[in-house]
């Protein structure tokens, strides 16, 4: 950011974040029962257990913002949206051995959760389409400084919404 700055390139204006209420109206689109998304203090991104990221990338292929969760979430929403049982998808998780079925049903919710992001207006100005990558480990050290946040808890687990 400095370099851009020294530069004289100008960052590319925050995207707005979307409301709790369209990414629960999100999920109920893809989960049967889908559990209840709760708003929480944001806490250091370092503090996620297992933290995975499907980051979201502008027309561009500019980095924008990424949706960030922890193994729990993660492991608990993919497994939710294939319909394996509860009991399955605790044990993959108390062995720390998620299915890779789980997690790519997670990329396609965090595919879908673009959709509020996209629809999302900070005033009357509407947010640069993004879309999201494949969820993948990452260090959250290494992440561009982050500029919006929004912090989500899910059956245990955490979400965070970011934007760089």
């Amino acid at each position: 950011d400095l370099a851009k700055s020294i530069a004289g390139e100008q960052p590319l204006p925050i995207l707005a974040l979307p409301s709790l209420r369209s990414l629960s109206a999100c999920l109920q689109t893809l989960l049967e029962a889908p559990p209840p998304l709760e708003e929480t203090k944001p806490t250091p991104l370092e503090s996620l257990t297992g933290p995975l990221i499907c980051k979201l990338l502008d027309d561009e292929g500019r980095e924008r913002g990424a949706i960030i969760m922890d193994l729990r979430a993660a492991l608990l929403l993919g497994a939710g949206l294939l319909a394996v049982p509860r009991d399955e998808a605790l044990r993959q998780l108390k062995d720390n051995e998620p299915s890779e079925d789980a997690l790519l049903a997670t990329s396609e919710i965090c595919n879908n959760l673009t959709g509020p992001v996209n629809t999302a207006t900070s005033g009357a100005t509407a947010n640069d389409h993004v879309r999201s990558t494949a969820l993948t480990s990452v260090d959250v050290s290494a992440l561009p400084k982050v500029r919006a946040r929004l912090d989500l808890a899910v059956d245990g687990g955490k979400i965070v919404l970011v934007m760089f």
